[in-house]
């Protein structure tokens, strides 16, 4: 796993750097044990499969700066974060200074406590239904992968102007997202003609997004 935290710069840039791909090492690690997520050094997540590890990406701007797309982060006037791991876990917390305040981030993919009286399937019963994911042991007892990002935001001193900009592109940036509001959320269908299908994106916060 990549330390957040380590010096990325490099006094003999690779042509993949020239050309505005951070280096592999500079990536933060987030899982559930069912999918990963990685947030390059400006806070961008740029790369997510969902629903698993093996489904199709939402996020792949690690691959392609032009159309991979990515969940970008930005506070003006500042500086890239400083990164940490919370404790012993997955959740990053990035840290902007800018010129007139501090923003604090914390992302994590979550997961919550099984319902009341539910019981894990017998020994292999899993692995032949789904033939991809991960055995129960992969969490902690009681508790399940949420299927849910979460970027908390914190203004922690002063003021400061943050940016979130969800620019998604769906199966490995196939087609651009199509976003329709439902209530008070963003919905984005991931069937591979960008309208189609059950599966979907829902984008959701305690700021109104702009689709």
């Amino acid at each position: 796993m990549s330390d957040p935290t380590s010096p990325t710069a490099s006094p003999d840039p690779t042509g993949a750097e020239r050309a505005g791909y951070p280096p592999i090492g500079s990536y933060a690690f987030l899982s559930d044990c069912h999918t990963a997520a990685l947030v390059g050094p400006d806070g961008a997540v740029e790369w997510l499969c969902s629903p698993r590890f093996d489904g199709p990406s939402v996020f792949a701007r690690i691959l392609d700066r032009g159309v991979g797309g990515a969940w970008e982060l930005t506070v003006e006037g500042a500086d890239p974060p400083v990164r940490r791991y919370v404790g012993d876990s997955l959740v990053l917390e990035s840290r902007w200074h800018g010129p007139g305040g501090e923003a604090v981030v914390r992302d994590l993919l979550a997961v919550h406590p099984d319902s009341p009286g539910s019981t894990e399937p017998p020994a292999g019963k899993e692995e032949e239904r789904t033939g991809a994911e991960p055995p129960a042991s992969a969490h902690p007892p009681g508790f399940s992968a949420a299927g849910v990002l979460v970027r908390e935001v914190r203004c922690v001193s002063g003021r400061v102007r943050l940016t979130s900009r969800v620019e998604a592109r769906p199966d490995h940036g196939r087609h651009a997202a199509r976003w329709t509001p439902e209530g008070d959320v963003l919905r984005c269908a991931l069937g591979r003609d960008g309208e189609s299908g059950t599966d979907a994106l829902w984008l959701t916060g305690t700021t109104p997004h702009l689709s």
